[in-house]
């Protein structure tokens, strides 16, 4: 999984903790001293916030007090996506929302409780089960439920009532994965590790029907495509999701889970009998890398501790399958989660005994694009940073197009042709963003200070009209020695690579108040740092809604006697609240002139998009 890319990680829980006082002094009925205003019991909701891999965002709670109040926490990643929110004064019932990321894509769910009782504390889940609850007490998708403020239907009766019509749609399928049908999908406290409801939740996809997106919901097996109906202004609907390929799925979670245990307290040996019983080290491949390759970065100790939840893609032949496509949401402790859009198995049956190996994503090389804002000596950019995008040495990968949406005004790699043209200008390097046509490595770059970042104006966004999770496919060609010549170009990866871009580039009007701030080095400390070397305290302000993810020192050095500029970097891989980092700079080496340094942070807003801030002298 290319981990030193991984950008996983655990977010601060932000859920206060708040104890109710009792009044002191003389006994009285109330319990309260004379003249003290008796201080109101606290009111809780906590729960899972899920969509088969634990949501990295925020979760609001809206009241039905007119105006509705409305306040909101962020998730708490350690607890494998658990939140907690305080409702004390405000006015059941309450429906809740969660915003944010779940596997690489940009979600929102919602759910509701008609009270939270005498207890005090009351537990709600928030998934597409959830969702679908709620849309069939109100007769509409649940997002025009919470927007419209009146929540007077989210009785218990009927909770109840759509919870139960739910289960029974859900019965094969449910029992399946060990759970049945009196199961709570709304209340039962469980965790996101690919388990009962999680395990349900991985293997169900939930989408509107694109033919009546407000009334009627897609309910999908997603290993076996099987699909039903669910018509929100019905309670007629009686079909059933099936169980088929439940104990396939199961086998291959478990070796997943058998990988985290390996990697639970330490780093298992490259011969450990277990690890290689999971992968065919001969039939695999990821992102141009052999079995090899790939262990020599997997076997880290950045991967101690590491979790993985996976959601089925696709699952051949779907009465008996033999291969198996999913998707993984890699989580490294204390790091910014991050997917790898797709993980291939295979199954290998020796002595009438079947098992899934691993054969990496049989992709010739990787792809990734995220919506990145800059501020770099005071100027602000925004676009999209193709961060992630790899193409291995002696791969034969000359350059990629990249189409999708705001790119096909940009020119494919004949400069009219609709698509983005990224060229292999470092065999084994990121590609840069490139100005067409194609000529080989003299190809210009389309801006010399953003390598790999295609900057967008504010009218370049509008105009693309950019939704939620835009999808980006890439295609490598083989120029064939002849840079030149298109026509005899051949592309390596058939109808190419897709990848997830979760939210839009922001507009520089959306720009967050403050980008983070560098507090420490100064721009001068900077210079020497990369003139002589040293010990280096890095220190930054971390704006809410954002999470640490990396910091870079950057130098350019030529040979004393002239020639090309060639950089070397330390980067360090921070946690998510880090705000300060010691690293040391190494000199430069005998007979090289320096000719830049720079200090790079990088941080993420819970939406997946980028920011970096620069100290550059």
């Amino acid at each position: 999984m290319k981990l030193e890319t991984a950008k996983a990680g655990l977010l601060i829980c932000l859920a206060m903790l708040l104890a109710a006082c009792s009044g002191g002094g003389d006994s009285s009925v109330s319990g309260t001293s004379p003249g003290v205003t008796p201080v109101a019991a606290t009111k809780t909701i906590t729960g899972t916030v899920a969509g088969g891999a634990p949501l990295v965002g925020t979760v609001t709670v809206k009241d039905s007090s007119l105006p509705p109040v409305e306040r909101a926490v962020a998730v708490d990643l350690a607890a494998t996506g658990k939140y907690s929110m305080d409702v004390t004064g405000l006015t059941p019932p309450f429906m809740l929302r969660a915003e944010g990321m779940v596997g690489g894509a940009s979600v929102t769910y919602f759910s509701g409780i008609d009270n939270v009782g005498a207890a005090g504390t009351v537990n709600v889940n928030i998934t597409p089960f959830t969702n679908l609850i709620i849309g069939n007490i109100a007769g509409t998708i649940a997002a025009n439920y919470y927007s419209s403020g009146n929540f007077s239907s989210l009785t218990p009766q009927a909770l109840t009532s759509a919870q139960q019509q739910l289960r029974n749609r859900l019965l094969p399928l449910l029992q399946g994965v060990g759970l049945d049908g009196t199961v709570d999908l709304l209340r039962a406290s469980f965790e996101a590790n690919g388990t009962g409801i999680d395990e349900a939740l991985d293997i169900v996809r939930m989408a509107p029907d694109p033919n009546d997106p407000t009334l009627s919901v897609i309910i999908t097996n997603l290993i076996n495509n099987q699909e039903i109906i669910d018509n929100l202004a019905s309670i007629a609907d009686i079909t059933v999701i099936d169980a088929a390929g439940v104990s396939d799925y199961d086998q291959i979670a478990q070796g997943f889970r058998t990988l985290e245990g390996l990697f639970a307290t330490r780093v298992p040996a490259s011969d450990d009998a277990q690890l290689l019983a999971l992968f065919d080290a001969q039939g695999f491949r990821f992102s141009g890398a052999t079995y090899s390759e790939f262990a020599a970065e997997f076997l880290d100790a950045q991967n101690i501790g590491v979790t993985f939840a996976l959601t089925p893609l696709s699952f051949t032949p779907s009465n008996a399958p033999t291969n198996a496509r999913v998707k993984l949401t890699v989580k490294q402790k204390n790091r910014i989660p991050s997917t790898v859009a797709e993980w291939q198995l295979n199954k290998v049956t020796v002595n009438n005994v079947s098992t899934w190996k691993s054969i990496g994503n049989q992709w010739i090389a990787d792809a990734g694009v995220q919506a990145q804002a800059s501020n770099a000596g005071g100027g602000t950019t925004s676009g999209l940073w193709f961060i992630d995008t790899f193409m291995p040495a002696g791969s034969g990968i000359g350059y990629a197009v990249v189409t999708g949406r705001g790119l096909g005004n940009k020119g494919g790699a004949d400069g009219v042709s609709p698509g983005l043209l990224l060229v292999n200008y470092q065999n084994g390097a990121s590609p840069g963003v490139a100005a067409p046509p194609y000529q080989g490595v003299t190809t210009p770059l389309r801006r010399n200070d953003r390598y790999n970042i295609l900057p967008l104006t504010d009218q370049e966004i509008q105009n693309a009209n950019f939704g939620d999770n835009e999808v980006y496919t890439f295609v490598f060609y083989d120029d064939n020695g002849t840079p030149s010549d298109l026509s005899d170009d051949v592309p390596l990866n058939g109808t190419g690579y897709q990848v997830t871009l979760p939210k839009r580039p922001y507009l520089s009007t959306e720009f967050p108040s403050v980008f983070p701030v560098f507090t420490s080095p100064t721009a001068g400390q900077v210079t020497v740092a990369g003139l002589s070397g040293g010990n280096v305290l890095a220190a930054w302000t971390l704006p809410a809604g954002q999470l640490a993810e990396s910091i870079e020192f950057v130098r350019g050095t030529i040979p004393n006697g002239g020639g090309s500029v060639t950089f070397d970097y330390v980067d360090i891989d921070l946690v998510t609240s880090a705000v300060s980092t010691f690293f040391t700079v190494a000199p430069p080496g005998a007979g090289r002139t320096v000719t830049s340094s720079g200090l790079g942070l990088t941080t993420q807003d819970l939406s997946g998009r980028a920011f970096q801030v620069w100290v550059i002298p």
